[in-house]
């Protein structure tokens, strides 16, 4: 296992033909986490080096070798798969660096904010969390998490899918690493559909189901799984100061359009049952379905081979951008400088873990390095994550969530004009976050 402190030009392993914006993101990621503090030293010469300064005046000696020591208390809320991945990852780096004291402690997810509030003010509070990059408004607004401005470099991140970044990117602060990604994406059974003539375009998916005698695709009505079609058919969510702008264009109002024609044909099932669209699509009662890499294990294990992975379908305006969020690695308030420094490095080796992640926890990696790992459906999926848009994790989206799921509800059955309801949605949803 090695220790990125250099930046890899040749031979990095991005999904092929990066679109502009996730170009121009990464140029942005590279000027926030240089412009934090411009007397940063570069460790390009010297990659057993980690450099830093500090926001404390004093600053800490650079490590010269790749030991580390010391103890990082990483609490977490694992489970099952998830809780044995995390074992191994530890029981790696424990192999490497045997002088490190990794000690995990499990703590019920609803408990986390209160008593990490408690640790840190006793002065027992751990060094790391693993928690969903969701929780990140609370962990905020407590103070509980720090920063990892100053204690990794751009080079360190030049591995990682660029959304799960820019989803833990608030107010040019890096306030926490991603370890795995989570998205939708369109699921094809081969054996029953072709791969040459699966739709590219929603108007395409729209004329084939009109014609279908029994649904073929399978749309899980939930804001999740759906907000692709926003991007596709060109409109904006928020602005720059989180307000709700859908009603500033017609796009969002034509995809409810859309998904609502698509509901009442008979070749698309458009249903807030999901369970039900899975049994179906593992029993091959649907040969499409949007859904996320959390049943690739399972859809595969049912449809073997024929199991394939492809972007969302396009629409008028371009191609669709699903959400994109993060399990995430936060660093924790009340540490020293020098401290920092040892729980960065090891919430690095953590994400530089992509087979047990995939083998184990059956998790898509947000590092992609190693992408020949898994079966094809696996890398499939993979190739498409930088095809996505990362989803803003701020208090705005509790309103966002509760009357976006209301907003798909009515266009689906209520045959409102959808225009109405995309101006009722921005009205509430900014009304009640003060915008």
């Amino acid at each position: 296992m090695r220790y990125r402190l250099q930046i890899r030009m040749q031979g990095h392993r991005y999904p092929p033909r990066w679109p502009c914006w996730a170009l121009g993101m990464w140029l942005l990621l590279a000027v926030v986490l240089a412009g934090c503090d411009s007397s940063v030293p570069s460790s390009a010469s010297n990659p057993g080096r980690v450099t830093a300064t500090p926001a404390d005046p004093v600053a800490v000696p650079a490590r010269e070798d790749d030991s580390m020591s010391g103890t990082v208390l990483i609490w977490h809320s694992w489970i099952d798969a998830d809780h044995e991945a995390l074992t191994a990852i530890l029981d790696r780096i424990r192999a490497e660096h045997p002088r490190l004291v990794l000690a995990p402690q499990f703590v019920e997810a609803h408990q986390v904010p209160t008593r990490l509030l408690n640790a840190i003010l006793a002065g027992e509070g751990p060094q790391l969390l693993l928690a969903p990059a969701s929780r990140y408004p609370e962990l905020k607004d407590d103070e509980l998490i720090i920063p990892f401005n100053t204690v990794v470099q751009a080079e360190d991140l030049a591995l990682f899918v660029s959304p799960a970044l820019y989803g833990l990117i608030h107010d040019a602060q890096l306030m926490g690493l991603p370890i795995w990604a989570e998205t939708v994406m369109l699921y094809v059974n081969t054996d029953m559909w072709p791969w040459a003539k699966v739709p590219d375009t929603t108007a395409q998916l729209l004329e084939l189901a009109a014609q279908a005698d029994q649904p073929f695709l399978g749309l899980y009505q939930n804001l999740f799984h759906l907000y692709w079609g926003l991007p596709a058919y060109g409109s904006v969510l928020f602005d720059a100061d989180y307000r709700v702008v859908l009603d500033q264009s017609m796009g969002a109002a034509e995809f409810l359009t859309w998904l609502a024609a698509a509901s009442a044909t008979p070749g698309i099932d458009v249903s807030l049952d999901y369970a039900r669209l899975q049994q179906a699509f593992r029993n091959q009662e649907l040969a499409l379905l949007v859904d996320g890499p959390w049943n690739l294990a399972e859809f595969r294990l049912a449809l073997g081979d024929a199991l394939r992975i492809r972007e969302v379908p396009s629409g008028p305006a371009g191609p669709g951008r699903p959400w994109l969020t993060t399990e995430a690695i936060f660093l924790i308030a009340g540490q020293t400088p020098e401290q920092q420094l040892i729980s960065a490095r090891t919430a690095l080796l953590m994400t530089d873990s992509e087979q047990i992640l995939i083998e184990t926890a059956q998790r898509l990696p947000a590092i992609q390095d190693q992408m020949n790992i898994g079966p094809a459906s696996v890398q499939e999926f993979r190739e498409l994550l930088s095809l996505t848009h990362h989803m803003a994790h701020r208090h705005e989206m509790t309103s966002v969530w509760r009357h976006g799921q209301d907003m798909l509800q009515h266009a689906v059955t209520s045959g409102d004009d959808t225009e109405a309801l995309v101006q009722q949605f921005a009205l509430m949803v900014n009304e009640e976050n003060g915008k």
